[in-house]
This record gives C-alpha cells, structure tokens and sequence, in this order.
C-alpha cells in the first residue's frame, strides 16, 4: 500500500514547467524525484501532501520536497481546474556548490513540505509564471532564485506536517491512492476501519498498521482531516448553516465538529465562517 513513483526525465531539463488544465484536479496520489512548486491558478477541493489534507482555493501556493505522495482533488461537479508547475531535479554534487549550500535542505529527507502566503505569495507565484517566457540557463537560474527567496523569507512560510515519503515502486502502489480517493468521495458517510481493510482484503489490526506507516497518522484521524477540509471550503464560501456543513461533511453532532474544528485552526466554525467568508 504504497503511492505511486512518477518518473521524471531529469535527462532532457533539470527545470521542467507545466501547465495543468483540465476539468478537474483527480490526478493519483504519487511521488516523485523532483522538488515541486505547484501554484492553484483555478479549482477548489482538498489536497493531501505527505499524508495531511487540506482544503485547497485559487491561488494556493506549496513547496514539495522530493519524494513526498501528493494529491489534489477537485470537489463538487467538473469546472476548471489550472495550475502551473514546477519540477526541479539538482544532483547531489550541484547542491554542494557554495552558492546552493542554502537550498541542499529541501532536498533532503528530512525536508517538510510549505505553503506559501502574504507577500512572499505575491513574489513566488508573479515570478514563478514568469518562467514560461525564459528557457535553459535563464530559467534554471530564475528558478533556483525563487527557491532561495522562499529559504531566505522572514515571513510568509507555513511549514506543514513532518511529511510520509515513497518507498520502493511495486505492483501494490495504486492501492492507497485508491483509498485515499474512496475516502474523499465518501467522506460524508460513515466511515470504519472494517469497511476500509474490507477493500484491500486484509484485517483491521493489519490494515491500522499500514496505513499509519504510510500515511503518517491513524486512519479515523486522516478521515476527520478530510472532513474539516471539506468544511473549511463550504465555511468561506457561503453563509450556510453550521449545522447543515456539519452533516454535509460527515460529522454526526455539532459538538463533535466544533471540537474537530477547533484542534486544526484554533477556531470555532462562527468564528472560522466570519474570517473566511467571501467579501461582498
């Protein structure tokens, strides 16, 4: 039960930018051997990095160290969904150069994924989609400028969760991402560790096991993470009733929300709707 590997041709460029458009962010739950910056150009849902999900909007701004499962997910019908990506691929004797020294550290295992936001947001995103119109060593150059702006920031950099890494690619690898997905779509049902070993054919002690080891945290608790992410979005959205966003997501009692709620952002969900919903 392992993410999958994507491959990455580190031998035609060691700076690759993408533009993503589709109708929908449903891509797999992967890893990869590159650094990743990935801007949310449009699209809304929930993105799972190293095993934390997050609400996800346009504009959302995140550093991937190398080897690091991620995910997003669209949520609700197809629209648009954008975003602009950037893969970079330094061997070990390039960061050792005097100049990179500052950069070797998210490259390495122990490297955490980041969000980006404030003004080094507006920095990072304006210079990184003015890499498309440089090629070669400009933009290699550019782009290892933009890293080092994001390593050198005083502010306006959210380390996330330790993260979970890939391991050795097998046959077994599209099993998790097609957990994860299960639980994404399926977020607002009950849902039990039974049901879930249920679906890769093993016990539930077994299951609990692997999926901690893998994911990073325990199955009930990466469901709730996924259910408060789905809540968030729906909070600065819309004036909904909080009783009505609670059933929507999957949570039996407003108790059991708030409480959920509370212990990811410091907040309440009236408090959390008053500073997120959307301005006239």
């Amino acid at each position: 039960m392992k993410p999958l590997r994507e491959p990455i041709a580190h031998d035609v460029a060691t700076v690759h930018l993408l533009t993503v458009e589709r109708a929908r962010f449903d891509g797999p739950y992967h890893h990869h051997e590159a650094l990743e910056l990935t801007l949310i150009r449009a699209g809304s849902g929930v993105r799972v990095i190293g095993g934390e999900a997050a609400s996800f909007a346009t504009g959302d701004l995140v550093l991937v160290p190398p080897r690091v499962p991620h995910v997003w997910w669209s949520r609700g019908a197809p629209g648009a969904a954008s975003a602009l990506v950037l893969h970079l691929s330094l061997p070990p004797a390039l960061r050792a150069l005097p100049e990179l020294r500052g950069l070797s550290g998210l490259f390495d295992a122990q490297a955490r994924p980041a969000a980006l936001h404030g003004r080094l947001h507006a920095i990072v995103a304006t210079e990184l989609q003015a890499l498309a119109a440089c090629q070669g060593l400009e933009r290699l150059g550019r782009a290892l400028a933009l890293l080092g702006r994001i390593v050198g920031a005083a502010s306006g950099v959210t380390w996330l969760a330790a993260a979970s890494r890939g391991g050795v690619v097998d046959a077994d690898d599209t099993r998790l991402g097609r957990l994860l997905g299960w639980i994404h779509r399926a977020h607002a049902q009950p849902l039990t560790v039974a049901e879930a070993a249920r679906r890769l054919s093993v016990s539930p002690a077994s299951f609990s096991r692997a999926f901690h080891r893998r994911v990073g945290r325990p199955f009930t608790v990466y469901v709730n993470d996924v259910r408060i992410a789905q809540a968030c979005l729906l909070l600065r959205e819309a004036r909904r009733p909080i009783a009505e966003i609670a059933r929507r997501c999957g949570f039996p009692t407003l108790g059991h929300f708030h409480r959920q709620l509370a212990r990811r952002t410091g907040l309440g969900p009236r408090a959390y709707q008053r500073q997120f919903a959307r301005r006239p």
